[in-house]
């Protein structure tokens, strides 16, 4: 369907205010394990593909995400019932 894109995703949220060293590093211990060739070998034959993005962009990606949703929700009349 032309403009019709639905990705699904995965991720790790802290809560607000966690040190940002403790946000650097699980992000680059997240980010080892995932990119490791033994997890990306797995991850492939799931169909998966990993990619590491640093905390600012994965928020700024999450932020487009609600947005788009947002507008699909409100466009489709859709309403919690």
């Amino acid at each position: 369907m032309p403009g019709f894109d639905v990705t699904v995703w995965y991720g790790l949220c802290a809560p607000a205010g966690l040190p940002r060293a403790l946000v650097d590093k699980v992000n680059a211990d997240v980010a080892k394990a995932v990119l490791s060739p033994d997890t990306q070998r797995r991850l492939f034959d799931q169909g998966v593909e990993a990619a590491r993005n640093s905390p600012e962009e994965f928020a700024a990606f999450i932020r487009a995400e609600v947005t788009k949703w947002a507008k699909v929700v409100r466009d489709s009349g859709a309403t919690a019932d």
